[in-house]
């Protein structure tokens, strides 16, 4: 006999809505439809493969918490004893790389702009060294004290003090 293939049942169009709305909201960086869709990193905007995984992945778990009932702020609420424990410890690992991979992705990136920014600070470094020193200005044109600059006795105030 030919293997049993799982079928596998259509989301719910809530579900499906759900998604599109999240999506469209992390894209324009506007609050989610609902409080539990903030624990999901946004995709970025330029990336689709990203944007169709994040999608797919909001509208499995938007469905699997309308047919369980699940609330609060959880996406998946706390493990289920019953017989849907499978399809929970599915959506859970699905979760966790989807995140993972979105971290891995974060840092990476901000390897990237840490090595330019190294590599850029280092040119300009390079750059001052071999530039010749400035000169320095001829002492006649500087004051003496801050703020002596006009003013007789460099500064001091030459006569009788007045009394306040």
């Amino acid at each position: 006999a030919p293997p049993r293939i799982p079928t596998v049942q259509p989301l719910l169009p809530q579900a499906e809505r759900l998604a599109h709305t999240a999506l469209a909201a992390a894209l324009a960086s506007t609050a989610a439809p609902e409080p539990w869709v903030e624990q999901i990193p946004a995709p970025d905007e330029d990336d689709t493969a990203q944007q169709h995984l994040y999608r797919r992945l909001v509208a499995a778990i938007a469905d699997y918490r309308l047919r369980q009932r699940v609330s609060g702020q959880d996406p998946l609420g706390p493990p289920p004893e019953d017989r849907t424990v499978d399809e929970w410890q599915h959506l859970s690992r699905a979760l966790d790389l989807y995140q993972r991979a979105r971290i891995d992705d974060r840092l990476h990136l901000l390897r990237v702009r840490r090595e330019a920014d190294r590599e850029r600070l280092q040119a300009a470094a390079q750059q001052a060294a071999a530039a010749p020193p400035a000169a320095a200005p001829p002492a006649a044109a500087r004051p003496s004290r801050p703020g002596s600059a006009g003013r007789p006795g460099r500064g001091r105030r030459t006569g009788p003090r007045r009394r306040r």
